[in-house]
């Protein structure tokens, strides 16, 4: 479960967005409301808080986003040994 509470900046009105939790099933775990100017805002706001499982964005009843989780490294995504120590400083004697 989260809590987002933002202010709006800059004393403007606020657009009301909702930011649902998603379970591993896709299900709806929590939800918090959020004010912010626009969907960008709204969106950036909301990455702050994504879960192993992601998020929806809603403003009403339109989806503004769904936020998938970062997916996890897997060993094939790491350099070569060799590519590290092509990084190192050169030493001459």
């Amino acid at each position: 479960m989260f809590t987002v509470s933002r202010q709006d900046s800059g004393g403007g009105h606020g657009m009301r967005y909702r930011i649902y939790e998603l379970g591993s099933c896709g299900e709806i775990v929590s939800g918090a409301d959020l004010s912010a100017l626009h969907d960008e805002q709204s969106i950036a706001e909301a990455a702050n808080h994504v879960n192993r499982c992601g998020l929806e964005i809603w403003q009403g009843n339109r989806m503004v986003a769904v936020i998938s989780p970062p997916k996890p490294r897997t060993d094939d995504a790491r350099p070569p040994f060799f590519s590290a120590l092509a990084l190192a400083p050169t030493v001459i004697f």
